[in-house]
């Protein structure tokens, strides 16, 4: 149960008090109230919490939580900004979304990040807080593949895996899947086309025949190393 009393003046303080009735219709219940008055007030916000920023190809990713005072009012807007040398800072607004990502970086450059949060005052923004280490983009080649597990069917084999845990700065374009039949001397590209799926149907394999299958995952850079199944899979007749 709540009510939002308008029109009050900040900085003077009001006791409030809050009192029932039902269909007798003749008056209210005992009254509850404050024992202190409170003032209306409105202030800078404080420092956004928890602010974190995460290295991406030729970009940071940064994210925060709001403040814990919004300073009497609603936030309106968290300025983030960036600097290389903790002198000139670039800056960019973000709205009230609690994350944003700084494009336009130079990969292996370290940058410091802080945010700060305003709200209906406008003549400014509350204290800013920010990263204790400088952050660099990177790109380079994905992890490895986790969970690469391979059953048979008929005439072919069901192979999934899980994403790797590491994707070079940069998001997976693709997936890469081989195939061999000697144990892994000779590997035959399988045909699934372009696809970011972690799940393939291998088909049109003889049943009988022994396979192994690695898994390589890439992105903008390239492919990254290939994980293997430990033993070969016969397909099924």
């Amino acid at each position: 149960l709540t009510y939002t009393i308008p029109g009050l003046v900040n900085g003077t303080g009001y006791k409030v008090r809050v009192s029932a009735t039902n269909t007798v219709f003749f008056g209210y219940g005992t009254k509850a109230g404050t024992a202190k008055a409170v003032k209306p007030y409105l202030s800078l916000p404080t420092a956004p919490q928890s602010v974190k920023a995460t290295p991406r190809n030729l970009s940071v990713v940064v994210t925060w939580k709001a403040p814990k005072g919004d300073g009497g009012s609603v936030i309106t807007d968290n300025l983030v900004e960036w600097t290389v040398n903790g002198v000139t800072w670039s800056s960019a607004n973000a709205g009230t979304a609690l994350t944003y990502t700084i494009p336009g970086l130079v990969n292996g450059t370290g940058y410091k990040v802080r945010v700060s949060a305003t709200n209906t005052v406008f003549f400014g923004y509350g204290t800013k807080a920010g990263t204790a280490k400088a952050v660099k983009p990177y790109l380079s080649l994905p992890g490895k593949v986790r969970s690469l597990k391979v059953t048979g069917a008929s005439t072919s084999l069901n192979v999934s895996w899980l994403a790797p845990a590491a994707d070079g700065g940069s998001a997976i374009t693709d997936y890469l899947i081989e195939r061999s039949s000697n144990g892994g001397i000779t590997w035959v590209l399988v045909s699934d086309g372009v696809s970011t799926a972690t799940s393939y149907r291998i088909t049109g394999l003889a049943a009988g025949t022994a396979y192994k299958v690695r898994v390589f995952a890439t992105n903008l850079l390239g492919a990254g190393a290939a994980l293997t199944t430990t033993k070969a899979v016969k397909p099924l007749a």
